[in-house]
């Protein structure tokens, strides 16, 4: 049987003092995450509209290359999930091929998005670099100087965050030209 909901119980929590801050805050929870899926979609449909209008080749050897680390990042996956690793080898073959459109993609995307990010002349600041830190800090329960010391001794890495970085100001380029209506110039 379910317990009823009280003040008490939303006091029990330790962030709350009654049920309605508890019922308000869930409330700004469930919109802030409606708000977060929509802008996920968003994103989403304007970057398959965006891969759609430009069909291109992509070189294979980037293309074997994402491919691999797709499905090796999927066999991991699979082995924690608890499949024995001859169950995780019967199943490569099929992922080599189920992921290769997928592959494909993400290459023929990344193309774009460098392009996009030339065209535009976006640029790493120190202060991207620094907020990316800080977010893997805070998702390790750290303070970002950790996460700055390894990218600094790991310049391979510091780059592929860089990489990633420009990417995610490119889509953010693109949702911000889509919703003024400007379109891609």
């Amino acid at each position: 049987q379910l317990l009823p909901l009280t003040d008490e119980m939303a006091k029990e929590t330790g962030e709350f003092t009654s049920l309605a801050e508890l019922r308000t805050h869930l409330e700004k929870q469930i919109e802030a995450d409606k708000a977060h899926k929509a802008e996920a979609d968003f994103e989403q449909k304007l970057i398959e509209a965006l891969l759609k209008e430009n069909l291109f080749e992509v070189p294979k050897g980037v293309v074997e290359r994402r491919l691999k680390a797709l499905v090796e990042s999927a066999a991991e996956s699979f082995f924690r999930q608890g499949m024995t690793k001859e169950m995780v080898e019967k199943q490569l073959k099929s992922l080599f091929e189920k992921l290769r459109p997928e592959a494909e993609k993400q290459v023929r995307l990344s193309f774009l998005l460098d392009e996009i990010a030339k065209k535009e002349k976006l640029e790493l600041t120190d202060a991207d670099f620094y907020a990316k830190y800080k977010e893997a800090g805070a998702r390790h329960g750290q303070s970002e100087e950790p996460v700055r010391k390894y990218y600094a001794e790991h310049p391979e890495a510091k780059e592929s965050l860089g990489m990633q970085i420009l990417n995610e100001k490119a889509v953010q380029w693109i949702k911000d030209n889509a919703k003024s209506g400007r379109g891609a110039s």
